[in-house]
């Protein structure tokens, strides 16, 4: 299994915060609870849309960037 900063397993990307996906071990380590939060806004939005979202495409940059654009 993958690591992130050597110590936290590496999930699904498109539900990752970006601060997770910093892979300088010398980083601090984020709050775990607050990717938690971003992760399931993630879902949250996928279960709206009813689609879900391409992991590194301008979309998933764009919710972690706080663009988020809701489809009619």
């Amino acid at each position: 299994m993958n690591t992130i900063h050597g110590e936290i397993p590496e999930g699904d990307s498109r539900y990752l915060a970006l601060e997770l996906l910093n892979n300088d071990p010398s980083a601090e380590l984020p709050d775990l609870k607050k990717a938690d939060v971003f992760s399931l806004g993630i879902l949250l939005f996928e279960l709206i849309e009813g689609r879900r979202v391409e992991s590194n495409g301008l979309e998933w940059h764009n919710l972690r960037r706080n663009r988020v654009e809701f489809t009619d």
